[in-house]
């Protein structure tokens, strides 16, 4: 059973502090101002291709924002898994940590429904990163936020031995609370995003903005807890940061017109102290 979100409208864009109470005592940033720097995030040698097409790696320069785009007119999927290096950091099952993703938005064509865009954390660099992918699914573990155009819902989702679960919604009728977002998904990105984990519990802040309009927003906090909680035999010995976008072609859309790019921002980790 899904945790429904609580829901804050503002004018105004409210940035995120970090969640959990300890000091902390790390932080690490990964930039995407050019390619070279995504290279360094994700290496090309975790990066995993799924369907009948390819897809592509790309920086939007000043903006600082990854490009991860499927082929056009191809059912494709594409998955990027940080660098090994970055693992220390984000091992939440040692004291709590929170990932901080700005910028964040899934584009697409206005027609057609199969586009899908995943961010988050997995224990593996193995095939995808959701566990619905037939091609190579995820039978490890993994923790993820998903924008789906053809649900038209924005979810946080746990992937547990290979059994997916939704840990959190925000459906077309909660995020048509955003001023000016008529039709939900298509009109909606996240600009900023704090999602704090530890082994027993998660918690997740976020601004949405409406892609049109910087000054719309919608805030929303939620948070719960993890039931088992997670352990070195059920996670792993390492985390991974993981972006991934999925295209599925649909009646009506044009082949020639179909692709999904998901965009992402800097992202920021902080390790809390030990406890």
């Amino acid at each position: 059973m899904s945790i429904k979100p609580h829901l804050f409208h503002a004018a105004v864009i409210i940035g995120i502090g970090c969640v959990f109470s300890p000091a902390f005592a790390a932080e690490t940033s990964l930039s995407f101002y050019n390619i070279e720097a995504i290279n360094t995030a994700f290496p090309e040698s975790l990066r995993q291709g799924g369907g009948r097409g390819s897809f592509e790696v790309s920086s939007l320069g000043e903006a600082s924002r990854l490009s991860l785009r499927t082929e056009v007119g191809k059912v494709a999927r594409g998955t990027l898994y940080s660098a090994e290096s970055y693992a220390t950091s984000l091992d939440f099952l040692a004291s709590p940590v929170t990932i901080i993703f700005t910028k964040t938005a899934l584009e697409y064509p206005l027609k057609g429904m199969g586009y899908v865009g995943r961010f988050g954390v997995a224990s593996s660099t193995s095939g995808a990163l959701g566990a619905d992918e037939k091609d190579s699914p995820n039978s490890g573990s993994a923790i993820f936020f998903e924008i789906n155009r053809s649900t038209n819902t924005f979810r946080l989702v746990q992937v547990r031995q290979g059994v997916e679960s939704t840990l959190a919604q925000w459906d077309n009728q909660e995020l048509a609370g955003l001023p000016g977002a008529r039709n939900s998904i298509n009109i909606i990105a996240v600009e900023k995003l704090a999602l704090t984990l530890s082994a027993d519990a998660w918690k997740v802040e976020i601004t949405f903005i409406n892609k049109r309009n910087s000054k719309k927003t919608l805030e929303s906090r939620t948070e719960g807890t993890f039931s088992p909680g997670w352990t070195m035999e059920t996670w792993g010995a390492q985390t991974f940061l993981a972006l991934e976008a999925i295209q599925r072609l649909s009646e009506n859309a044009a082949a020639h017109d179909v692709s999904t790019d998901l965009q992402v921002g800097p992202i920021t980790i902080v390790t809390s102290s030990a406890p």
